[in-house]
């Protein structure tokens, strides 16, 4: 890490391979004294190939995290564009948790009858923010692909 810094490329900034390294830290340690053994000139594959996949798992995981962050920047914008009552925001952020929601359990997060819970998620469903999957009892909510 210390030679990437040294090129402008400043990795604590964006992820910590001391992370990566905690997941395993037995391979952690072999590829340490493989990197030992091998220091005079001999073969160093083994401690490199281990920190590159470090390095490749670590930008895979803030990819994730950058493309999360993206969908909710998303979602918040289109819902910023929709007319939402304070029920409906509240099960927005369920779904962003959870994935899913029923009418009951949109009674019980909101507190509000199920008549009002109806009217709330068919307004949503108008309004395309969610869809509806299942059918009858197994009726449940999820948020569209924005």
């Amino acid at each position: 890490t210390l030679i990437l810094y040294k090129l402008g490329y400043d990795t604590k900034r964006l992820f910590s391979l001391e992370e990566y390294y905690d997941q395993d830290l037995t391979r952690y340690y072999s590829a340490l004294q493989s990197g030992q053994k091998n220091r005079n000139g001999e073969d160093l594959t083994y401690w490199l190939e281990y920190f590159t996949e470090g390095i490749a798992s670590e930008m895979t995981r803030i990819e994730k995290q950058i493309l999360d962050v993206s969908r909710d920047r998303i979602l918040k914008e289109k819902i910023g564009q929709l007319e939402l009552n304070s029920r409906q925001i509240k099960a927005v952020a369920y779904l962003q948790k959870k994935g899913k929601i029923a009418r009951s359990e949109y009674v019980k997060l909101t507190k509000c009858s199920p008549k009002t819970a109806n009217n709330d998620l068919h307004e949503m469903l108008d309004k395309q923010l969610i869809k509806q999957k299942g059918g009858g009892k197994y009726t449940f909510y999820v948020l569209t692909h924005v």
